[in-house]
């Protein structure tokens, strides 16, 4: 069967004339390129991941030194429901974490700062394990988060 126009054949699968036949040469590229995509793709997540429980962890602290800073002495933890302490504020936010925050991985320390004025620091150190082992990085490592403040006087 033959195109009027051009003269060429109209059945599928034939080159015409000067043009290579290219069945298939999308699929080998997809193959070629698919473990990179996928690389590419838990990289990402992983990358996402670090960040959110970064994030985490920052709050985490932060809340646990801003209860330690407006609490002036052991007498006033009794409004603070149902966080009586700062570490119990600390962990309750990290629950999210998969595995959760645990009170072994907070640190409460009091202290003066350099206007000798009363402040509490709250640390937190997370192990955080992705999901891909990089080449030349432990699977595992530690997330740490800071905070100091004042206590009010």
């Amino acid at each position: 069967m033959k195109h009027a126009a051009a003269g060429y054949p109209t059945t599928f699968g034939q080159a015409k004339p000067g043009k290579r036949l290219r069945r298939g040469a999308a699929a080998v590229e997809l193959a070629v390129l698919a473990p990179f995509l996928v690389f590419l793709f838990l990289v990402t997540v992983d990358f996402a991941r670090v960040f959110y429980y970064q994030l985490t962890i920052e709050d985490c602290a932060r809340n646990g030194a801003l209860l330690g800073s407006s609490l002036r002495s052991y007498q006033e933890t009794g409004w603070v429901q149902p966080y009586n302490d700062i570490t119990a504020a600390a962990v309750a936010d990290g629950a999210s974490l998969n595995p959760p925050l645990d009170s072994s991985q907070v640190n409460v320390t009091a202290g003066k700062g350099s206007d000798a004025n009363s402040n509490v620091t709250v640390t937190i150190t997370y192990p955080f394990t992705t999901f891909t082992k990089f080449p030349g990085f432990d699977n595992t490592f530690n997330l740490q988060a800071k905070c100091s403040m004042r206590v009010a006087p």
